[in-house]
Protein backbone atom coordinates (compact mmCIF):
# COMPACT_ATOMS: atom_id res chain seq x y z
CA UNK A 1 0.00 0.00 0.00
CA UNK A 2 0.91 3.44 -0.20
CA UNK A 3 1.80 3.71 3.41
CA UNK A 4 3.99 7.02 3.21
CA UNK A 5 0.80 8.98 2.06
CA UNK A 6 -1.35 7.41 5.12
CA UNK A 7 1.48 7.71 7.45
CA UNK A 8 2.19 11.36 6.11
CA UNK A 9 -1.42 12.67 6.40
CA UNK A 10 -1.37 10.93 10.11
CA UNK A 11 1.98 12.72 10.86
CA UNK A 12 0.71 16.00 10.65
CA UNK A 13 -2.82 16.04 11.50
CA UNK A 14 -1.47 14.75 14.49
CA UNK A 15 1.61 16.63 15.46
CA UNK A 16 -0.47 20.11 14.37
CA UNK A 17 -2.65 19.07 17.56
CA UNK A 18 0.57 18.58 19.54
CA UNK A 19 1.93 22.09 18.08
CA UNK A 20 -1.36 23.94 18.39
CA UNK A 21 -2.06 23.20 22.06
CA UNK A 22 -1.83 26.27 24.14
CA UNK A 23 -1.60 24.67 27.45
CA UNK A 24 2.06 23.55 27.09
CA UNK A 25 4.20 24.99 29.28
CA UNK A 26 7.68 22.86 28.33
CA UNK A 27 9.15 22.48 24.65
CA UNK A 28 8.10 19.12 22.84
CA UNK A 29 10.42 16.69 23.00
CA UNK A 30 10.72 16.22 19.35
CA UNK A 31 10.24 18.62 16.45
CA UNK A 32 7.37 18.35 13.90
CA UNK A 33 9.44 17.41 10.66
CA UNK A 34 11.76 14.77 13.24
CA UNK A 35 7.96 13.33 13.94
CA UNK A 36 6.85 12.91 10.37
CA UNK A 37 10.12 11.43 8.98
CA UNK A 38 10.05 8.81 12.26
CA UNK A 39 6.27 7.77 11.56
CA UNK A 40 7.13 7.65 7.70
CA UNK A 41 9.67 5.35 7.85
CA UNK A 42 7.34 2.46 9.49
CA UNK A 43 5.84 2.23 5.72
CA UNK A 44 9.07 0.67 4.95
CA UNK A 45 8.35 -2.55 7.03
CA UNK A 46 5.26 -3.42 4.88
CA UNK A 47 5.67 -1.84 1.79
CA UNK A 48 6.82 -5.29 -0.02
CA UNK A 49 3.42 -6.91 0.82
CA UNK A 50 1.67 -4.87 -1.56
CA UNK A 51 0.13 -6.67 -4.67
CA UNK A 52 0.64 -9.79 -2.71
CA UNK A 53 -2.06 -12.93 -1.32
CA UNK A 54 -1.08 -14.08 2.20
CA UNK A 55 2.23 -15.04 0.54
CA UNK A 56 4.37 -17.23 2.70
CA UNK A 57 7.49 -15.99 4.20
CA UNK A 58 10.41 -17.57 2.96
CA UNK A 59 12.37 -20.22 4.70
CA UNK A 60 14.84 -18.86 7.51
CA UNK A 61 16.80 -20.81 10.08
CA UNK A 62 14.36 -22.90 12.50
CA UNK A 63 14.28 -20.06 15.56
CA UNK A 64 14.11 -17.05 13.78
CA UNK A 65 11.25 -14.77 14.20
CA UNK A 66 9.18 -14.58 10.70
CA UNK A 67 6.00 -13.01 9.79
CA UNK A 68 2.83 -13.60 7.84
CA UNK A 69 0.49 -11.27 6.23
CA UNK A 70 -2.94 -12.00 5.37
CA UNK A 71 -5.80 -10.15 4.16
CA UNK A 72 -8.39 -9.14 6.73
CA UNK A 73 -11.20 -7.97 4.80
CA UNK A 74 -12.07 -5.17 7.17
CA UNK A 75 -10.33 -1.87 5.40
CA UNK A 76 -7.82 -1.35 2.10
CA UNK A 77 -4.08 -2.57 3.92
CA UNK A 78 -5.81 -4.46 6.86
CA UNK A 79 -4.25 -8.03 8.21
CA UNK A 80 -3.57 -10.11 10.33
CA UNK A 81 -0.56 -11.24 10.99
CA UNK A 82 0.99 -14.79 11.75
CA UNK A 83 4.68 -14.61 13.77
CA UNK A 84 7.04 -17.85 13.92
CA UNK A 85 9.32 -17.98 16.52
CA UNK A 86 11.53 -20.46 18.43
CA UNK A 87 8.41 -23.24 16.69
CA UNK A 88 6.03 -21.59 18.02
CA UNK A 89 3.15 -19.36 16.15
CA UNK A 90 0.81 -16.39 17.08
CA UNK A 91 -1.82 -15.10 15.37
CA UNK A 92 -3.40 -11.52 15.64
CA UNK A 93 -6.28 -10.61 13.30
CA UNK A 94 -5.97 -7.25 14.32
CA UNK A 95 -9.77 -5.94 12.96
CA UNK A 96 -11.45 -8.21 10.76
CA UNK A 97 -13.85 -8.71 8.38
CA UNK A 98 -15.16 -12.53 7.68
CA UNK A 99 -17.91 -11.61 5.28
CA UNK A 100 -17.85 -9.56 2.33
CA UNK A 101 -18.84 -5.72 1.93
CA UNK A 102 -19.82 -3.81 -0.72
CA UNK A 103 -15.78 -3.43 -2.26
CA UNK A 104 -13.54 -5.34 0.34
CA UNK A 105 -14.21 -9.27 0.27
CA UNK A 106 -13.85 -11.20 3.20
CA UNK A 107 -10.95 -12.11 5.24
CA UNK A 108 -8.42 -14.91 4.06
CA UNK A 109 -6.81 -16.18 7.59
CA UNK A 110 -5.03 -19.38 8.06
CA UNK A 111 -6.50 -22.64 9.16
CA UNK A 112 -3.77 -24.30 10.45
CA UNK A 113 -2.88 -25.13 14.02
CA UNK A 114 -2.12 -21.96 15.91
CA UNK A 115 -0.74 -21.55 19.78
CA UNK A 116 -1.75 -18.08 20.42
CA UNK A 117 -4.73 -16.61 18.91
CA UNK A 118 -4.94 -12.51 19.55
CA UNK A 119 -8.63 -11.47 18.68
CA UNK A 120 -9.97 -8.69 18.54
CA UNK A 121 -14.28 -8.22 19.95
CA UNK A 122 -15.67 -5.18 18.92
CA UNK A 123 -19.03 -6.45 18.11
CA UNK A 124 -19.43 -8.73 20.75
CA UNK A 125 -22.04 -7.10 22.68
CA UNK A 126 -24.86 -7.53 20.21
CA UNK A 127 -25.81 -10.61 17.91
CA UNK A 128 -26.12 -10.63 14.36
CA UNK A 129 -29.70 -9.78 14.01
CA UNK A 130 -31.96 -12.79 12.09
CA UNK A 131 -32.61 -12.35 8.80
CA UNK A 132 -29.78 -9.97 8.07
CA UNK A 133 -28.13 -9.83 4.99
CA UNK A 134 -25.84 -7.03 3.36
CA UNK A 135 -27.86 -6.76 0.06
CA UNK A 136 -31.46 -6.90 2.16
CA UNK A 137 -29.66 -3.75 3.91
CA UNK A 138 -28.41 -1.75 0.90
CA UNK A 139 -31.99 -2.32 -0.53
CA UNK A 140 -33.37 -0.61 2.91
CA UNK A 141 -30.72 2.21 2.31
CA UNK A 142 -31.37 2.91 -1.02
CA UNK A 143 -35.45 3.01 -0.19
CA UNK A 144 -34.48 5.75 3.09
CA UNK A 145 -32.55 7.90 0.33
CA UNK A 146 -35.13 7.41 -1.74
CA UNK A 147 -37.99 8.36 0.72
CA UNK A 148 -35.92 11.36 2.04
CA UNK A 149 -35.29 12.79 -1.43
CA UNK A 150 -39.46 12.47 -1.61
CA UNK A 151 -39.84 14.62 0.88
CA UNK A 152 -37.11 17.48 0.07
CA UNK A 153 -34.44 16.11 2.32
CA UNK A 154 -30.63 16.26 2.41
CA UNK A 155 -28.88 13.28 3.74
CA UNK A 156 -25.77 13.60 6.11
CA UNK A 157 -24.09 9.70 6.28
CA UNK A 158 -21.08 10.43 8.87
CA UNK A 159 -18.69 8.04 7.97
CA UNK A 160 -14.62 7.37 8.01
CA UNK A 161 -12.42 8.68 6.07
CA UNK A 162 -10.85 5.38 5.64
CA UNK A 163 -13.09 2.26 4.59
CA UNK A 164 -16.59 3.59 5.59
CA UNK A 165 -16.34 6.40 2.95
CA UNK A 166 -15.42 4.22 -0.18
CA UNK A 167 -17.84 1.54 0.90
CA UNK A 168 -20.74 3.58 1.10
CA UNK A 169 -19.66 5.79 -2.26
CA UNK A 170 -19.86 1.81 -4.13
CA UNK A 171 -23.58 1.63 -2.49
CA UNK A 172 -24.06 5.17 -3.97
CA UNK A 173 -22.90 4.30 -7.15
CA UNK A 174 -25.01 1.10 -6.89
CA UNK A 175 -27.83 2.31 -6.48
CA UNK A 176 -27.55 4.93 -9.07
CA UNK A 177 -26.54 2.14 -12.14
CA UNK A 178 -29.63 -0.62 -10.97
CA UNK A 179 -31.84 2.67 -11.32
CA UNK A 180 -33.10 2.44 -7.74
CA UNK A 181 -32.00 6.12 -6.69
CA UNK A 182 -31.79 9.24 -9.69
CA UNK A 183 -28.64 10.80 -10.30
CA UNK A 184 -28.01 12.83 -7.62
CA UNK A 185 -24.70 14.91 -6.16
CA UNK A 186 -22.60 13.34 -3.26
CA UNK A 187 -20.36 14.72 -1.07
CA UNK A 188 -17.16 14.10 0.86
CA UNK A 189 -14.19 15.15 2.58
CA UNK A 190 -10.74 16.19 1.57
CA UNK A 191 -9.25 13.82 3.36
CA UNK A 192 -11.64 11.22 2.38
CA UNK A 193 -11.11 11.95 -1.21
CA UNK A 194 -7.41 11.51 -0.57
CA UNK A 195 -8.33 7.77 0.68
CA UNK A 196 -10.73 7.39 -1.58
CA UNK A 197 -7.61 7.97 -5.06
CA UNK A 198 -5.36 5.52 -3.12
CA UNK A 199 -8.60 3.05 -2.87
CA UNK A 200 -8.56 3.73 -7.05
CA UNK A 201 -4.87 3.81 -7.40
CA UNK A 202 -5.04 -0.21 -5.92
CA UNK A 203 -7.86 -1.74 -7.51
CA UNK A 204 -6.30 -3.73 -10.03
CA UNK A 205 -4.18 -5.57 -7.35
CA UNK A 206 -6.14 -5.75 -4.05
CA UNK A 207 -8.69 -8.80 -3.50
CA UNK A 208 -11.96 -6.98 -3.74
CA UNK A 209 -15.77 -6.39 -5.21
CA UNK A 210 -16.42 -4.42 -8.28
CA UNK A 211 -12.34 -4.76 -9.18
CA UNK A 212 -12.95 -2.42 -12.32
CA UNK A 213 -15.04 0.32 -10.27
CA UNK A 214 -13.12 3.92 -10.45
CA UNK A 215 -14.96 5.72 -7.26
CA UNK A 216 -13.99 9.32 -7.99
CA UNK A 217 -14.20 9.27 -11.34
CA UNK A 218 -17.22 6.97 -11.14
CA UNK A 219 -19.30 8.40 -8.34
CA UNK A 220 -17.93 11.11 -9.13
CA UNK A 221 -17.79 13.14 -5.45
CA UNK A 222 -17.52 16.64 -5.10
CA UNK A 223 -15.04 17.81 -2.40
CA UNK A 224 -15.95 19.92 1.19
CA UNK A 225 -13.68 21.39 3.32
CA UNK A 226 -13.91 23.06 6.67
CA UNK A 227 -14.91 26.60 4.88
CA UNK A 228 -17.11 25.58 2.42
CA UNK A 229 -18.74 22.67 4.52
CA UNK A 230 -20.77 25.79 6.76
CA UNK A 231 -21.36 27.58 3.33
CA UNK A 232 -22.54 24.47 1.02
CA UNK A 233 -26.76 24.89 1.05
CA UNK A 234 -28.58 22.49 2.06
CA UNK A 235 -30.69 21.62 -0.87
CA UNK A 236 -32.85 18.31 -1.33
CA UNK A 237 -31.68 15.07 -3.49
CA UNK A 238 -28.01 15.35 -1.97
CA UNK A 239 -25.64 12.91 0.26
CA UNK A 240 -23.00 13.97 2.54
CA UNK A 241 -21.09 11.29 3.13
CA UNK A 242 -18.59 13.32 5.92
CA UNK A 243 -16.06 11.94 8.04
CA UNK A 244 -15.16 11.81 11.17
CA UNK A 245 -17.96 8.62 11.62
CA UNK A 246 -18.10 9.36 15.26
CA UNK A 247 -19.06 13.20 14.53
CA UNK A 248 -16.09 14.54 16.59
CA UNK A 249 -16.44 18.11 17.18
CA UNK A 250 -14.80 20.76 14.37
CA UNK A 251 -15.11 17.65 11.71
CA UNK A 252 -16.63 17.65 8.69
CA UNK A 253 -19.74 15.39 9.63
CA UNK A 254 -20.01 17.50 13.06
CA UNK A 255 -20.37 20.78 11.21
CA UNK A 256 -22.93 20.24 8.99
CA UNK A 257 -25.11 18.25 11.77
CA UNK A 258 -25.25 20.86 13.56
CA UNK A 259 -26.64 23.15 10.63
CA UNK A 260 -29.27 20.58 9.69
CA UNK A 261 -30.17 19.28 13.29
CA UNK A 262 -33.44 21.12 13.82
CA UNK A 263 -35.17 20.63 10.71
CA UNK A 264 -37.27 18.06 10.26
CA UNK A 265 -36.71 18.32 6.51
CA UNK A 266 -33.40 16.92 6.66
CA UNK A 267 -31.47 13.18 7.62
CA UNK A 268 -29.11 11.57 9.35
CA UNK A 269 -28.57 8.26 8.83
CA UNK A 270 -25.69 5.95 10.80
CA UNK A 271 -24.10 3.11 8.81
CA UNK A 272 -21.38 1.98 11.50
CA UNK A 273 -19.83 2.08 15.25
CA UNK A 274 -20.51 4.82 16.90
CA UNK A 275 -19.08 5.45 20.44
CA UNK A 276 -21.95 5.83 22.70
CA UNK A 277 -19.48 8.86 24.64
CA UNK A 278 -18.84 10.43 21.07
CA UNK A 279 -20.97 13.02 19.10
CA UNK A 280 -22.72 10.16 16.71
CA UNK A 281 -23.04 7.64 19.91
CA UNK A 282 -24.95 10.74 22.30
CA UNK A 283 -27.15 11.68 19.08
CA UNK A 284 -28.20 8.13 18.30
CA UNK A 285 -29.20 7.65 21.65
CA UNK A 286 -31.35 11.37 22.02
CA UNK A 287 -32.82 10.35 18.73
CA UNK A 288 -35.96 12.86 16.70
CA UNK A 289 -36.92 14.63 19.90
CA UNK A 290 -33.93 14.64 22.21
CA UNK A 291 -31.98 17.53 22.82
CA UNK A 292 -27.96 17.16 22.26
CA UNK A 293 -24.74 19.58 22.47
CA UNK A 294 -22.97 18.12 19.82
CA UNK A 295 -20.02 20.72 20.12
CA UNK A 296 -19.21 21.29 23.77
CA UNK A 297 -18.12 24.97 22.91
CA UNK A 298 -21.79 25.33 20.90
CA UNK A 299 -25.34 25.69 23.34
CA UNK A 300 -27.41 22.29 23.23
CA UNK A 301 -30.02 21.85 20.57
CA UNK A 302 -33.49 20.08 20.07
CA UNK A 303 -33.29 16.97 17.67
CA UNK A 304 -36.28 17.67 15.05
CA UNK A 305 -34.18 15.64 12.10
CA UNK A 306 -35.22 12.10 10.58
CA UNK A 307 -32.46 9.84 12.14
CA UNK A 308 -32.43 6.36 11.04
CA UNK A 309 -29.45 3.86 11.53
CA UNK A 310 -27.93 0.91 9.32
CA UNK A 311 -25.93 -1.91 10.25
CA UNK A 312 -23.13 -1.90 7.79
CA UNK A 313 -20.31 -2.73 10.47
CA UNK A 314 -16.62 -3.42 8.82
CA UNK A 315 -15.77 -5.69 11.67
CA UNK A 316 -16.91 -9.36 11.83
CA UNK A 317 -19.95 -10.51 13.78
CA UNK A 318 -19.38 -12.22 17.16
CA UNK A 319 -21.11 -15.62 15.57
CA UNK A 320 -18.25 -15.23 12.92
CA UNK A 321 -15.00 -14.79 15.38
CA UNK A 322 -16.24 -17.79 17.88
CA UNK A 323 -16.37 -19.90 14.48
CA UNK A 324 -12.93 -19.21 13.56
CA UNK A 325 -11.66 -19.59 17.02
CA UNK A 326 -13.47 -22.81 16.87
CA UNK A 327 -11.95 -24.07 13.83
CA UNK A 328 -7.86 -23.07 15.25
CA UNK A 329 -8.52 -24.58 18.33
CA UNK A 330 -5.70 -22.26 19.62
CA UNK A 331 -3.88 -23.12 23.47
CA UNK A 332 -4.23 -19.39 24.23
CA UNK A 333 -6.88 -16.67 23.01
CA UNK A 334 -6.07 -13.02 23.91
CA UNK A 335 -8.98 -10.92 23.77
CA UNK A 336 -7.99 -6.98 22.96
CA UNK A 337 -10.22 -4.11 20.98
CA UNK A 338 -13.99 -3.94 22.34
CA UNK A 339 -15.90 -2.52 25.12
CA UNK A 340 -15.96 -4.31 28.91
CA UNK A 341 -19.63 -5.91 27.57
CA UNK A 342 -18.40 -7.40 24.03
CA UNK A 343 -14.97 -8.74 25.55
CA UNK A 344 -16.94 -10.54 28.39
CA UNK A 345 -19.50 -12.01 25.85
CA UNK A 346 -16.65 -13.62 24.03
CA UNK A 347 -14.81 -14.81 26.70
CA UNK A 348 -17.83 -16.43 28.46
CA UNK A 349 -18.75 -18.32 25.03
CA UNK A 350 -15.15 -19.38 24.06
CA UNK A 351 -14.57 -20.67 27.49
CA UNK A 352 -17.86 -22.86 27.15
CA UNK A 353 -16.78 -24.25 23.95
CA UNK A 354 -12.84 -24.53 24.16
CA UNK A 355 -12.72 -25.73 27.65
CA UNK A 356 -8.91 -26.78 27.31
CA UNK A 357 -8.10 -23.50 25.89
CA UNK A 358 -7.25 -20.62 27.92
CA UNK A 359 -8.60 -17.44 27.32
CA UNK A 360 -7.29 -14.20 28.39
CA UNK A 361 -8.47 -10.93 28.83
CA UNK A 362 -5.84 -8.91 29.62
CA UNK A 363 -5.22 -5.85 31.93
CA UNK A 364 -4.58 -2.27 30.59
CA UNK A 365 -0.32 -1.74 30.72
CA UNK A 366 0.17 -5.50 31.80
CA UNK A 367 2.45 -8.09 30.23
CA UNK A 368 1.14 -11.12 29.75
CA UNK A 369 3.33 -14.28 29.21
CA UNK A 370 1.75 -15.99 26.25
Amino acid sequence: MCVDELSDEFARRFTAQIFERSDLDDPPLVHEHDLVAEISGFGQVVRHEEGREHERAPQREKDALTFEFFDAGHVLGSSGILLRAEGKTVFYTGDVNFDDQTIMEAAVFPEEKIDVLIMECTRGDHAKPAGWTRAGEEQRLAEAISTAFERQSCVLIPVFALGKTQEILAMLYKFRRERLLPEFPIYIGGLSSKMTDIYDRHAHMTRRQLPRLQLMREAAPFILNEETVRDAALRAGRVYALSSGMMIPKTLSNVLARRLIENPQHSIFFVGYANPESPAGVLREAGTGGEVALDPGKPPQRVRCHIEQFQFSAHATRETLIEYARKISPRKIVLVHGDPPAVEWIRAQLHADLPNTDVIVPAPGIEVEL
